[in-house]
């Protein structure tokens, strides 16, 4: 529909990994606060049972992870197929 309206397929890309992202992004800072959340919890009962003192945070490594994989990549990947469909119909 887009570009039968005249968009350009460049802008046709972006416009859907903009769109994508805007999903993604208040997902991922939801899934992170939950995620800190949880953890806190869940090292507060380890720590009740077994007396071993640790950190409550999340690790860098994890932080990472749940960022690149979860927040940037997977978005981008899930959109490749509906370009693609976007991209290949006939205008006519």
């Amino acid at each position: 529909m887009l570009r039968a309206l005249g968009f350009k397929k460049t802008h046709l890309v972006g416009f859907l990994m903009m769109q994508a992202m805007s999903f993604s992004i208040p997902g991922l800072i939801m899934g992170l606060v939950i995620a800190t959340i949880f953890n806190f919890g869940f090292q507060f009962v380890i720590y009740a049972a077994t007396k071993i003192s640790f950190g409550y945070g999340l690790s860098s490594a994890s932080i990472l992870i749940g960022i690149v994989a979860f927040g940037i990549l997977v978005p981008i990947l899930s959109n490749i197929t509906p370009i693609k469909a976007a991209l290949s119909k006939n205008l006519r």
